[in-house]
C-alpha cells in the first residue's frame, strides 16, 4: 500500500435492491454495478487504499494488505490484491478467503447469481463494520460513516455495552 494513511479512509459499500440514496452529496465518487435483481455501489473511495477488480461474473472490492501476494500470483504487487481474490473466488468459491494473509477487508458479489461474500482477516485488524437498513446492506471501515447513513441508528447496543462493561466478551457481530 503506497500511503498507510489511506488505509481507513472513509468508504462505503451498499448493497441490495436499490442503492441510490448513496448519490448524496455527503458521498465522493460513487461507482455503480448492477443486476437484474440487485445493486452494488462504493462512495469515498478515492483517496483510500479500497481496489477493485472485475470480472465477467465477479466484482471483487479488496481494502488492506494481501502479504501473501506473491505466493498467490507470482510477480504481484498490492496493487493486484483485489484481482488475486477475484481468480482465487472464481477457482475456489468461498474457500478463496481462507488462503488469504494480512490484514484485509474483502467483498466479492456475484452479478449472475445475487451471492455476496463479506470477509476480514482471520484475526480482525483490518476493521469492516456492516449495518442493515432498508435499502439492504451496508460496509464500511468506519461505524461513523454507517451510523450517518439513512436508516441506520446511531444508538448504542445498550446489552453489548453492558457486557463489554462487565468484562464479558459479547456476541462477535454486536458492535456497542
Amino acid at each position: 500500500v503506497a500511503n498507510p494513511s489511506t488505509w481507513h479512509a472513509d468508504w462505503l459499500v451498499a448493497f441490495g435492491p436499490d442503492v441510490r440514496h448513496l448519490a448524496s452529496s455527503s458521498m465522493r465518487s460513487t461507482k455503480r454495478w448492477h443486476s437484474s435483481a440487485s445493486e452494488m455501489a462504493v462512495s469515498g473511495a478515492a483517496g483510500s487504499d479500497l481496489r477493485v477488480a472485475e470480472g465477467t461474473q465477479l466484482v471483487v472490492l479488496f481494502s488492506g494488505l494481501l502479504t501473501n501476494a506473491q505466493e498467490l500470483m507470482p510477480g504481484a504487487t498490492q496493487d493486484d490484491a483485489a484481482g488475486i481474490v477475484l481468480r482465487s473466488v472464481q477457482k475456489h468459491g468461498v474457500d478463496a478467503f481462507a488462503r488469504l494473509r494480512g490484514p484485509f477487508a474483502a467483498i466479492a458479489w456475484n452479478r449472475h447469481d445475487g451471492t455476496l461474500l463479506v470477509a476480514r482477516d482471520q484475526v480482525g485488524f483490518e476493521p469492516l463494520f456492516y449495518a442493515r437498513s432498508a435499502a439492504g446492506w451496508l460496509f464500511s471501515p468506519s461505524p461513523d460513516v454507517l451510523a450517518a447513513q439513512p436508516g441506520v441508528s446511531s444508538d448504542p447496543d445498550a446489552v453489548a455495552l453492558s457486557e463489554w462493561i462487565c468484562g464479558w466478551f459479547p456476541a462477535v457481530e454486536d458492535t456497542t
